[in-house]
């Protein structure tokens, strides 16, 4: 017997008969369209796979460049960073967080006061910076200018001795201001008094340090109450914590 399948003649296993199967047409339709499919589903596929590996390869390169730039603006130093327009310092922060935030996280200074002529009582310290870094001073104020919120360690040291021995105790009187725009008004963070025999001391030492949660904007000064003329030698510093 044989079987006969769209014009072939295949023998069964008896071999004794033919027999004749007409497949329908539809059936080959049917095939011929599931294997249509497949290979648009392998071309799919494999156009899925060049699209995802050209975008990850265009996602690489971004972010090299951005890196570099990062890096540029990173070394670029603090005056480059001060000389930034606006629009520019916004687009670096915005696509270097981590590393403005570094820039900024890492704001320390240490200034040496600059003895002011004529004057007595009652003035703001000037100083003169002698190290530190992604700091703002502003001359006109005499102030620490803070660039980011946080908490900072603030610190005055203050030599203060008497100019001659005479029998008499000299008082000296400090304060730690803080100034913004928004309050156009100075506020004490915090005072220190202390004095100096001049019979029997020839100077001495006073420190004052605290931590203080400050504001961007907000400028740092000392004050001088009483005593001006007391002081030999003075800093001051700072640092966000």
């Amino acid at each position: 017997m044989a079987l006969k399948l769209m014009g072939n003649t295949v023998p069964d296993q008896g071999g004794r008969k033919d027999v004749v199967v007409d497949v329908d047409e539809s059936v080959l339709i049917l095939i011929r369209h599931c294997r249509d499919m497949k290979r648009q589903e392998t071309c799919l596929r494999f156009i899925t796979l060049l699209l995802l590996l050209s975008c990850t390869t265009l996602f690489v390169l971004t972010l090299s460049a951005d890196f570099k730039k990062c890096e540029e603006f990173g070394s670029s130093g603090h005056k480059d960073t001060l000389q930034q327009s606006p629009a520019h310092a916004q687009l670096i922060s915005e696509r270097c967080p981590d590393n403005h935030q570094t820039n900024l996280s890492t704001m320390r200074v240490h200034f040496w006061s600059v003895p002011v002529k004529d004057k007595t009582d009652k003035l703001y310290m000037e100083w003169s910076p002698m190290l530190g870094e992604n700091y703002i001073y502003n001359k006109d104020k005499q102030a620490i200018v803070i660039r980011q919120q946080g908490f900072y360690f603030l610190y005055v040291r203050v030599g203060l001795g008497c100019q001659q021995r005479e029998n008499v105790e000299r008082k000296f009187h400090m304060k730690l201001h803080k100034w913004t725009e928004s309050y156009n008004k100075s506020q004490v963070l915090t005072e220190a008094w202390d004095g100096v025999q001049c019979s029997s001391e020839v100077s001495k030492n006073m420190f004052v340090g605290q931590l203080f949660e400050l504001r961007e904007g907000d400028h740092v000064s000392v004050w001088v109450e009483d005593g001006y003329q007391l002081i030999t030698r003075a800093s001051l510093g700072g640092f966000l914590t």
